[in-house]
């Protein structure tokens, strides 16, 4: 969207396909700089693993987190989640969830890749807000989603002093309001452990999930 580009890791097995498909979405930070083996690909499967950051992150952990405070810098805030928070079409994550679903896009649609049946989406903490955002903006496609302590849900209840434009902006990207189009089979959790995704913004999220079979 608007030139920027998406980043990630994708894993095609070998031998004929269709495959199966499953996509990981990364917790907070600065993201994965290298592609982390889950067993996968090796048993037929296509996996995709998705980055949040407007650039390619460097496989040094170091040099990652550097990449990372040198963005955030630039934006003159404390956190990425902070990056064009006043209005929604400004937002950190407006370009990146459009080029989520652009790369979804090249993974079903690639010839003799996506079997058509399977796709799974799954991460935890701001990976479980991505899951159950992605659930929803591609609702025909994912089979499956399972979204740990997803961040972000119910943002005023997290948040009651954020700036009214931030509250807006929060509004449109917020789990409990994209949960409400998600189709396929949802497995939620909650923890207490993250003080940023406590249970009852949780549960905001899992009870207004379209999903007929949640848990």
């Amino acid at each position: 969207l608007h030139g920027q580009r998406v980043h990630g890791f994708l894993g095609v097995p070998t031998g004929k396909g269709p495959f199966p498909a499953a996509v990981f979405f990364p917790g907070a930070g600065p993201g994965w700089g290298r592609p982390i083996d889950v067993g996968l690909t090796c048993r037929g499967v296509l996996t995709l693993m998705l980055n949040v950051h407007p650039y390619a992150v460097a496989s040094d952990t170091e040099a990652a987190a550097a990449q990372l405070k040198e963005y955030v810098a630039s934006h003159r805030v404390q956190s990425y989640l902070a990056v064009g928070a006043s209005a929604p079409d400004t937002f950190h994550f407006h370009g990146i969830l459009a080029g989520f679903c652009r790369a979804l896009d090249y993974l079903c649609t690639h010839a003799g890749w996506w079997d058509g049946r399977h796709l799974v989406f799954e991460g935890a903490s701001q990976g479980g807000f991505l899951t159950l955002a992605m659930s929803g903006l591609y609702a025909d496609k994912v089979t499956r989603a399972l979204a740990g302590v997803p961040y972000l849900c119910d943002f005023p209840r997290n948040h009651p002093d954020a700036a009214p434009a931030t509250l807006h902006t929060m509004a449109y990207y917020d789990p409990a309001n994209l949960a409400a189009w998600i189709r396929c089979p949802l497995q939620m959790s909650v923890a207490f452990a993250d003080g940023s995704c406590p249970p009852a913004t949780v549960f905001s999220a899992f009870h207004a999930a379209g999903a007929a079979q949640k848990q």
